[in-house]
């Protein structure tokens, strides 16, 4: 299907997904607001030149915004507000998205970008969102790990530029695989692959645990650079 645009929907409680575009080219979302919706808020599989701007996602078990199995997807994610779902946003498996102005708070995790099916995830441009206060605590679900208190994770993904953002209070409440600021990780242990490429620049990263800024060490090309924070692990991440 081509050249969907749903706009001004208030869409609540339902079983499954608020809105959900499977195979997709140009679904625009705009407008809407996805409130308690069982499985996910606004959700692309298999989808191209998506767009989702401007809405609300909220109480979702699964992620407020998601965008999945979608390698060259051309997406853009701006704009939006995610707070009380499982993850914020999601991008798995997923390649060319671009996520900006987006406030990303109160969830498990405010940003997860997730290889798990080798390197499937990345060309990623994540900058100048607002990503307070994800303290709650997720279960493990399929291959996904128990995770709590992360920003933004890059996990597994390649050629990621995250630039600019405002990661604040950050913390774990309940066991979880990673936790910090900005979190930069490996997958390849759960079937995804180390991560390579990956730019954390110019970010303010302020009062999060384990650390404002968190690498596992593994892959190669990651560079941390002129980044506000206090802590990170391992010391001395710029």
């Amino acid at each position: 299907m081509r050249n969907v645009t749903i706009k001004n929907f208030r869409i609540q409680d339902f079983a499954g997904s608020g809105v959900i575009g499977i195979g997709t080219e140009r679904l625009t979302v705009n407008a809407v607001k996805a409130v308690d919706d069982e499985e996910y808020g606004v959700a692309s599989f298999l989808g191209r030149k998506t767009v989702i701007a401007e809405s609300t996602a909220t109480g979702a078990e699964e992620a407020g915004l998601y965008i999945g199995d979608s390698p060259h997807s051309q997406s853009r994610i701006s704009g939006n507000s995610a707070f009380g779902n499982g993850d914020g946003l999601l991008i798995r498996d997923s390649t060319d998205v671009t996520v900006s102005r987006n406030a990303l708070t109160d969830n498990c995790v405010g940003l997860l970008a997730a290889s798990t099916q080798g390197a499937s995830s990345g060309r990623l441009d994540i900058r100048h969102n607002k990503v307070h206060r994800n303290t709650e605590a997720c279960p493990a679900q399929e291959i996904v790990p128990q995770r709590s208190g992360m920003g933004i994770a890059i996990a597994g993904s390649f050629a990621v530029r995250v630039h600019g953002n405002d990661v604040r209070d950050n913390r774990p409440t309940g066991p979880t695989a990673a936790s910090g600021g900005i979190v930069v990780v490996s997958t390849a242990a759960l079937g995804g692959a180390d991560p390579q490429d990956v730019q954390v620049t110019r970010n303010t990263a302020l009062n999060n645990e384990a650390a404002d800024l968190v690498w596992d060490l593994t892959g190669s090309g990651i560079v941390f650079k002129n980044n506000r924070k206090r802590t990170s692990i391992p010391p001395g991440l710029d």
